[in-house]
């Protein structure tokens, strides 16, 4: 691609952000929402749809700058998503050890091709994860219910570095990750005692669906000890448009 080539491209992605934001202001969704949006639909990171339409100043509400898998090297400090893979393993358990080989089973769901595991990384520091199940929902009235979906679920961000955007840039970036495989409809499950995680994933355009599913699992602590536990998962659901 010639630099003349270069310019024509960077000035057909700049209108079609343009585009994108002022249709979703007219229909009332938030600016940065939008920005969110197409960020997934072109493939770019948020810095760059930004920049494109001179509102720098969103990246702060957004969350972060975030690419999914970039094909050149990302900048120093840039917030970088993709899948985990068998090397990304090591430094997974060393830096973040989980209880119960969680990081192992999420992988090998992936290696089977039921799930996307997606980690956050900041240069080689893993700030947060999430899983796409590409087989459906967990639930089994949300199965039911809504057999297209596929979900975004244990979204998980360490703790230090929680209310740095980590967590919204993971689900967008799963959003992505679905769009990518054809998936047009995607549901999330917020459990009855965590409201913070509801407020957010309507924040994002999820919708409650009134469907409420019974989850329980064994889980392992930091002591070691096996504890059993019992959600009620309310399901929300989004429809994705890639343009």
């Amino acid at each position: 691609m010639n630099d003349s080539q270069g310019r024509a491209r960077s000035e057909h992605m700049a209108e079609r952000v343009r585009a994108h934001c002022l249709v979703a202001r007219d229909r009332g969704v938030h600016e940065v929402r939008a920005l969110q949006d197409i960020a997934v639909e072109l493939e770019l990171s948020l810095a760059d749809c930004a920049t494109a339409v001179g509102r720098e100043d969103l990246l702060d509400a957004a969350g972060s700058s975030w690419m999914l898998a970039p094909s050149s090297p990302p900048t120093p400090g840039q917030l970088v998503i993709r899948p985990c893979t068998v090397d990304d393993l090591g430094d997974l358990t060393a830096q973040w050890p989980v209880p119960g080989d969680v990081h192992e089973a999420h992988h090998a769901r992936q290696l089977r091709g039921d799930a996307a595991y997606l980690v956050a990384w900041r240069d080689t520091t893993p700030l947060g994860s999430v899983v796409l199940r590409r087989d459906g929902c967990t639930g089994e009235r949300g199965r039911a219910a809504h057999p297209e979906s596929v979900e975004i679920c244990h979204l998980q961000v360490r703790e230090e570095h929680r209310g740095q955007g980590v967590g919204t840039a993971l689900i967008a970036a799963a959003e992505h990750e679905a769009l990518r495989h054809g998936h047009r409809v995607v549901a999330m499950g917020a459990a009855d005692d965590n409201p913070g995680a509801l407020r957010l994933y309507e924040r994002l355009g999820y919708r409650a669906t009134g469907i409420v599913d019974v989850t329980e699992y064994d889980w392992v602590g930091e002591d070691g000890v096996v504890h059993h536990a019992r959600e009620h998962d309310q399901l929300l659901l989004k429809s994705l448009t890639s343009g």
